[in-house]
């Protein structure tokens, strides 16, 4: 019997849908981060925390973070210790979108324990991230996009060292540790996979002997956000 051989050409195809209120992306396995990095900005915003001058009641910046849009309603999450208040006087948190776009927060939710936090903007139409289905697993490709004042909107990327370490039996969860290094602001930034879905948050980096870069899990994030808004 004459055998045929057919050449089978791969096309890349990069589709963006809308399910609910959130875009998946869908991504051929020889595409680079370049598609994931233009999907992510207008997601992913700069937290600017300050305070009021009391004798010239001028606002001021005290630090930067970074924040990611999870809901067309104008929900952020970041980092707990990004938005915790570090003055007494007239604290107040604003984001800053990738087009320049300024909004002030209206009210914030915390777990200092999980160090993570929800912040709210009025608008809607916003453009939001989708937590991955799956947990991360070691090996796994991953991006973090941060902002630290510098160099905003940038990326790292790098593979999963360690899906779960550290484990915390009173929080019942670990941290996820990459490769994918964190720089200084980029506390709250999201961390994703090859198809633009969230699989954690930058929270810290150790750097006794060699750098350690950690994660809240994708999983754990979404189920505090839920508990935080009042939703089952």
């Amino acid at each position: 019997m004459k055998k045929r051989y057919w050449a089978l050409t791969l096309s890349l195809v990069v589709a963006l849908t809308m399910v609910g209120c959130y875009k998946i992306m869908v991504i051929g396995p020889t595409d680079s981060w370049e598609d994931v990095v233009e999907y992510m900005r207008p997601s992913v915003v700069k937290v600017i925390v300050g305070d009021i001058d009391p004798d010239t009641d001028l606002p001021f910046a005290i630090g930067t973070g970074t924040g990611f849009i999870i809901s067309e309603r104008g929900h952020i999450v970041t980092a707990a210790h990004v938005a915790k208040d570090r003055v007494k006087y007239k604290p107040w948190i604003k984001v800053q979108f990738y087009d320049g776009t300024e909004k002030i927060v209206k009210w914030k939710r915390m777990d200092d324990r999980r160090d993570i936090a929800v912040l709210k903007v009025s608008g809607d139409y916003m453009t939001p991230l989708a937590f991955a289905s799956e947990e991360p697993r070691e090996g796994q490709p991953v991006l973090v996009m941060g902002c630290n004042g510098v160099s905003d909107w940038a990326v790292t990327d790098g593979i999963v060292s360690k899906a779960e370490m550290f484990y915390d039996k009173h929080l019942g969860h670990g941290w996820l540790q990459t490769t994918a290094s964190i720089n200084p602001g980029y506390s709250g930034g999201p961390i994703v996979n090859a198809d633009g879905e969230i699989v954690g948050m930058s929270v810290a980096y150790m750097t006794k002997q060699n750098d350690v870069y950690l994660f809240a899990r994708g999983s754990v994030i979404e189920k505090t956000v839920k508990k935080l808004l009042g939703k089952k």
